[in-house]
């Protein structure tokens, strides 16, 4: 967040970005670049079939990050769930 407390004090927050896919069939969208995100972490795919969409809590390692400007997949009825890194 960019913004600032009354007293002057700077706001810090993460950033998420939702995509909701409501169509039938798989798509990509492409996720915004700077200044709104220059990396993105993914956390939840409805559309994964282990734990709920959290694929990255039975992986070695984490999902790959996805860099803004980037395309993002998202399969047709889902919804995909990020966090700004940077």
């Amino acid at each position: 967040m960019r913004s600032r407390l009354a007293q002057g004090q700077r706001i810090v927050d993460d950033s998420y970005v939702i995509v909701l896919h409501t169509g039938a069939s798989d798509t990509t969208v492409v996720l915004p670049g700077p200044p709104w995100g220059r990396l993105y972490s993914p956390l939840l795919d409805t559309a994964a079939e282990d734990l709920g969409g959290f694929p990255h809590l039975t992986e070695a390692l984490p999902p790959p990050m996805v860099r803004g400007g980037g395309r993002l997949p998202v399969s047709g009825q889902s919804l995909r769930l990020l966090r700004v890194i940077g």
